[in-house]
Order: structure tokens, then C-alpha cells, then sequence
């Protein structure tokens, strides 16, 4: 059954589908079966975006179509369906699908996803779909469930334990996938390396106010060879993922304290203020000022 096409104006923006946007305590890690929500909706999840989730479908049995950005894409069980954040997705499942639907804050699932071993499994920006093995069906299922179990409760432990269940789930993923699809996803080469390590530089250094030739130097490449390999393996320059990572720093600030726009602009290493505010405008859509009263009214808001 196709799903209802929308104009990108008219997607909405959900938390958990069905949930009002609001801001969220990170880490955040979520799992459900794929029934739990979609049987309430007919078995179709209209096209929407999350702003900072990131979702990973696995079909355990039946099927159906995905819409991304657009596109319509069949899929049948087994089968691993990865979706980034502020990808615009939606579903028209077979009624009785089985499965469950990971949903990770993007911090969560990039402190578990960047080791070699999950790296076929995330391309930025793009959602992927996988051929699973039958077989490790029950492996996944139990690890799925374990984090469903873990996420549900308030006891000592159960973060540890999620993040633990979320990183044997990424590794047994990672070994389910059918060995044709395994070749053509898996990072070949160095560029994928030198990426994470890119990344892994942003997360420590986005605040210090460093140009892209800043950590280009710090990696020991020039910055023409770090840009190729950005655009290789993530499909954006490499000013474009400091600059991802700036303005998602720089949500949570204006979601989480009362700092000036001008003093969260200092506190993320920018000289000029006003700059700041055309970045965050170009980058969202939005000015700071009126991102941080959405999200304050978001907040206050009762669930839908």
C-alpha cells in the first residue's frame, strides 16, 4: 500500500511518532515491537521527521514499504532498515509485521556505533536498508528485547545495561547481514577511519573555535585530502559535520539553560554573535530565539 505523499512543509516533526516534539535527556536509547505502535495506526505511520532520533527497524517477519525523502522502497523480512535523524520517513507495514523499531538519541548510538565493527550499518544523512540472515533472528530479538526490558524501568543499572544490550544488538546486526550486503555496505579503505577520527576530534574540540585546517593538521592530513574523504564516506564537506555538531550542542543549550543567544554563541567558541545566529538560522530553518520558545512551549505542552 503506497503511503500519502506530503509536501516537506506539511511533515510533521514528532518526538515518538504520534508524541508532540520535546526536548529530551540524552542518553536516550527506546525500543518497541513494531506492532505496539503501528497496530494503533492502522499498520501506516505517516511521513514525519525527528530532530535529533535516529531509527533502526528490524523486520522479523512480514514486510511493507518505506518512504524516505520521497522515495518509496519495498522491503521484506528479514531485513534491517536504518533511518537517521532529520530523515523524513514513513511506513506502510503488512498487518501483522513483526519486529522492533530502536529509536537512539544521536550522541547514544554514535559513543556505540563507531567502532569498525557497526560501521557498515550508518552512512550520514542517508537511510540504508539491509538483507538480514534468518537465522540470527532469534539473537537479535533477544538483544531487541533486552533494551525494551532495560529502557522500561528506573533501577540501578539499567543505563549501563542499555548501552551494553545496544552495542551486542550493533555487533549481531552486523554478522546478520547477508553476505552480499555485507560487501557492499562495509567502509572500504582508510577514508572511513579518518572520518571517525574526524568525529571523534568534533566531539572533544567543536567549542574551541578550531577551522576545519585546525583539525586537519591535528589528523596529519591537508585539508583538501580530509575534505575528500568527508565527502566519500559521509556525502557532506567536512565544515558541514563541525557545523552538525555545532548547532546540536548548541540545541540543548538553548533547550537547557537560560544563557544569552550571544553567550551560547561564546560558549561554543564563535567570536561574533550575529554569525552564530545566521548559521543556526541556515542550518534549522529557525532563529535561536524562537527554536528555544518552540521548545519551551513543546516542553509545556501535554502529549498528544
Amino acid at each position: 500500500m503506497p503511503i500519502r505523499q506530503e509536501r516537506i512543509a506539511d511533515i510533521p516533526r514528532f518526538f515518538l511518532y504520534g508524541e508532540a516534539a520535546h526536548p529530551m535527556d540524552e542518553p536516550f536509547v527506546h525500543a518497541e515491537t513494531i506492532a505496539c505502535r503501528s497496530r494503533e495506526y492502522n499498520w501506516t505511520i505517516r511521513v514525519h521527521r525527528h530532530g535529533d532520533l535516529n531509527h533502526m527497524l528490524i523486520i522479523l517477519a512480514g514486510g511493507g514499504t518505506m518512504e524516505i525523502d520521497g522515495r518509496q522502497l519495498a522491503f521484506r523480512a528479514p531485513a534491517l532498515l536504518v533511518v537517521p535523524a532529520g530523515v523524513a520517513h514513513g511506513f506502510a507495514f503488512d498487518a501483522n509485521t513483526e519486529g522492533w523499531v530502536i529509536t537512539m538519541a544521536d550522541r547514544s548510538w554514535r559513543s556505540v556505533a563507531a567502532g569498525p565493527a557497526a560501521g557498515a550499518l550508518f552512512v550520514a544523512g542517508r537511510a540504508t536498508m539491509h538483507e538480514l540472515q534468518a537465522s540470527r533472528g532469534p539473537q537479535l530479538d533477544r538483544w531487541a528485547s533486552l533494551i525494551a526490558d532495560e529502557t522500561g524501568r528506573s533501577q540501578q543499572g539499567a543505563e549501563a545495561a542499555t548501552a551494553a544490550a545496544l552495542t551486542l544488538l550493533l555487533v549481531e546486526l552486523t554478522r546478520a547481514l547477508a553476505p552480499r550486503d555485507r560487501a557492499e555496505s562495509a567502509p572500504v579503505g582508510r577514508r572511513p577511519a579518518l572520518v571517525e577520527r574526524y568525529r571523534a576530534l568534533i566531539e572533544v574540540h567543536h567549542a574551541e573555535g578550531l577551522a576545519v585546517s585546525d583539525y586537519a593538521a591535528r589528523l596529519g592530513v591537508t585539508p583538501a585530502r580530509l575534505r575528500a574523504a568527508c565527502q566519500a564516506v559521509a556525502g557532506e564537506a567536512p565544515i558541514a559535520l563541525l557545523q552538525a555538531r555545532l548547532i546540536s550542542e548548541a540545541k540543548r543549550f538553548l533547550c537547557y539553560t537560560d544563557r544569552t543567544v550571544a553567550e551560547v554563541a561564546y560558549a561554543l567558541g564563535f567570536d561574533d554573535p550575529a554569525y552564530f545566529s545566521r548559521l543556526f538560522t541556515h542550518r534549522t530553518g529557525t532563529t535561536p530565539g524562537a527554536y528555544r520558545r518552540d521548545q519551551a512551549r513543546a516542553k509545556a505542552a501535554p502529549l498528544a
